[in-house]
């Protein structure tokens, strides 16, 4: 392995053999420690309180350029794996103790791979491009590349995930730049992979667990996704209405599927997308946020309307017998939950309607909490114990019909859209 520069950006020109599995291709190479320590990273994934950045995020003032800058300002701050000091401690006596102590396995690891940004005369010879600007651009791009057996990995932070062998690489913490420099080791290098097969890789090679937990998958995905997918952003949504303090979930969401809390991450993801989707006129999903979603500028109203939505729920709930808080409500149990998801395209239009913009849907921001509150107040008379002690989606239906004619908006369908909601009919196929 040798280091090579290229435009004033230092690479690690490390000597890799093509390898393809099942259709797939990755490289495996072998490089120093003392070089892995300058470009590898273990992001992610622990989720506590600790890791919380929307205690204070005040929805109500926040336009969606502030949402998007917060996200993108907030990605360095990602979640850590638990490192696991006995294992370090293991691998160090071993390292110290043993004659042989080798590591015949590989560390398995990620990149981006930016070859389409570059050509062949590029890495033939790097003085022959004369736009400046273009090389400029290039050395910032994250990732590796690779050319004739070798991939190309600048040394700077975070150039590679490591998704397996953390800590062996953190048994070598102790070892000063010239023993690094003196082991190396074999690394399965992963390539331009989705990031769903990564997020998919991670969590089986990681978090071995069956069934899948996919509040963790979610999790993770969210977390390698480069661009504001549907998934990405109901995962930002919802870590606010995790973690807000005005929120009526604040700290009441298992984020990761396990822990305290009364809904997990993967529940509420898995019912709000299809409203994030384009769906068949025949659905019974009216894919309210879609509008919002495919413009950034108004992706921020998406939170504004569940936010109020929910607290005018909370609202309703507290006055009567305050089951809110204390998590004993069937709203606050997967049943009523569902249902209230299940119902809520069909309350925002009957609201629209009912406020006279349901043909000017920009105007959603203007809607208050007690607008909600005043068409979702006959929940409150419903005999809720039926549904009390399951979770079958045949009761999330049936109370979901329930509340619909207790509120009397089971006539909101399709063909009502149809006629009706010129804004959303794009949105059907």
């Amino acid at each position: 392995m040798e280091k090579i520069t290229i435009k004033n950006t230092t690479y690690y020109k490390v000597p890799a053999i093509g390898v393809s599995q099942k259709g797939v291709a990755y490289y495996v190479g072998v490089i120093s420690v003392s070089a892995l320590y300058k470009v590898f990273t273990v992001e992610p994934l622990i989720y506590t309180e600790s890791n919380y950045k929307y205690e204070d995020f005040d929805f109500t003032d926040f336009s969606s350029d502030d949402l998007l800058k917060k996200i993108e300002t907030d990605k360095e701050s990602h979640f850590q794996r638990e490192r696991d000091e006995t294992k370090v401690r293991s691998i160090k006596k071993y390292l110290a103790d043993e004659k042989y102590s080798l590591f015949p396995n590989s560390i398995i690891a990620a990149a981006k791979l930016k070859n389409s940004f570059m050509d062949d005369d590029f890495v033939k010879d790097p003085s022959s491009v004369r736009d400046e600007e273009w090389l400029a651009n290039f050395n910032k791009l994250p990732g590796i590349y690779y050319y004739e057996n070798y991939l190309y990995i600048p040394e700077r932070d975070n150039a590679i995930l490591v998704i397996d062998g953390q800590h062996r690489l953190l048994g070598f913490e102790d070892f000063d730049d010239v023993q690094k420099d003196e082991f190396d080791l074999i690394v399965s290098f992963l390539v331009g992979m989705d990031n769903s097969v990564l997020a998919q890789l991670f969590y089986t090679i990681n978090f071995n667990q069956k069934p899948v937990n996919k509040s963790l998958l979610f999790h993770l995905t969210s977390e390698f996704e480069e661009d504001l997918s549907e998934i990405k952003l109901l995962h930002e949504f919802i870590r606010i209405l995790n973690e807000n303090r005005k929120s009526p979930f604040c700290s009441k969401i298992k984020m990761l599927g396990k822990g305290q809390g009364f809904v997990s991450q993967a529940y509420l993801i898995e019912m709000l997308l299809p409203y994030f989707l384009k769906t068949k006129r025949k659905s019974k999903t009216i894919p309210i946020f879609r509008y919002y979603f495919v413009n950034e500028q108004r992706q921020i109203m998406i939170l504004n309307m569940l936010l109020k939505y929910f607290i005018a729920v909370q609202n309703i709930v507290n006055r009567n017998n305050k089951l809110w808080d204390a998590g004993g409500s069937v709203f606050t149990k997967t049943i009523g939950l569902g249902a209230l998801i299940k119902i809520f395209p069909k309350v925002m239009l009957a609201l629209m309607k009912r406020r006279n913009i349901e043909n000017a849907p920009d105007q959603i921001d203007n809607i208050k909490t007690a607008y909600f509150e005043d068409i979702l107040n006959p929940i409150s008379s419903i005999e809720l114990n039926q549904y009390i002690g399951g979770g079958s989606l045949g009761l999330v239906s049936r109370l979901r019909n329930e509340l619909e004619k207790k509120l009397q908006i089971e006539n909101i369908n399709n063909d009502y859209v149809a006629k009706n909601i010129e804004w959303l009919n794009e949105f059907y196929y």
